[in-house]
């Protein structure tokens, strides 16, 4: 196994990724910045990353489909979960706008998903 450097670097967030994943081949990915920096997604096995249209909010857990057109989120920041049908390109905020999560699990095929929270609310 080898390993390069990306474009991330470049960004002004400095590389500070608080998770990733990957789909099952290796060329989707998505991952959840820190320090109130959004997420942001690959579709070339991590060479190149582009922020998504989520570019605040912390996100500690986050997970993608095994195709990798499926994700979820789930804010740090008390922002609820967000999902994404292309790839971690956009998102959209789920019917949980409130809440801090700190784990999340998506099928493979990416249609159910679970998440655990921090939130006295949410068990």
């Amino acid at each position: 196994m080898s390993f390069a450097i990306s474009n991330i670097d470049n960004f002004p967030i400095s590389g500070i990724f608080r998770s990733l994943a990957l789909s099952s081949d290796g060329i989707f990915g998505i991952a959840g910045g820190g320090s109130n920096n959004g997420i942001y997604y690959t579709n070339d096995s991590g060479v190149n990353w582009r922020q998504s249209n989520i570019t605040t909010n912390d996100f500690i857990t986050i997970s993608i489909s095994s195709d990798g057109t499926k994700g979820i989120a789930g804010s740090a920041s008390d922002n609820g979960i967000f999902y994404s049908n292309n790839s971690g390109e956009t998102w959209t905020q789920s019917n949980i706008t409130t809440g801090s999560f700190r784990s999340i699990a998506l099928s493979p095929d990416g249609i159910i998903g679970i998440v655990g929270s921090l939130s006295p609310n949410f068990h």
